[in-house]
């Protein structure tokens, strides 16, 4: 029986693939991305291989390097694990809201 692979495994298998195709889109290898946003060649291909997932810092330098806006790579790697990045949630309420509205609650209580 096949092991179940983690959610992590997933977003950094996710991430890998979009890196790797934005990359080939770029026409650039794993060596010039790497000296332009200044990693080691070795993290690219961890990244691209689902071994490593990056920082923010090293995401956005991959990103800038690539031509793509900040948070692209992010957005893609969604898309890819069927995640629907575009709708927007209705809030429920934030908590400053809920807390107001039982202060108000308690103030109604105690003028009775």
């Amino acid at each position: 029986m096949a092991a179940k692979r983690s959610t992590k495994s997933s977003v950094s298998d996710a991430f890998g693939a979009e890196l790797r195709d934005a990359r080939i889109e770029a026409k650039l290898t794993q060596q010039v991305l790497a000296e332009r946003a200044e990693v080691d060649p070795v993290f690219v291909s961890f990244l691209e291989n689902g071994h490593r997932q990056p920082s923010l810092t090293v995401m956005l330098s991959i990103e800038r390097v690539l031509g793509l806006t900040p948070g692209e790579l992010a957005q893609r790697t969604s898309r890819r694990l069927g995640h629907d990045v575009e709708s927007k949630r209705k809030p429920t309420g934030t908590r400053s809201t809920k807390m107001a509205g039982a202060r108000r609650q308690r103030a109604t209580d105690t003028t009775k």
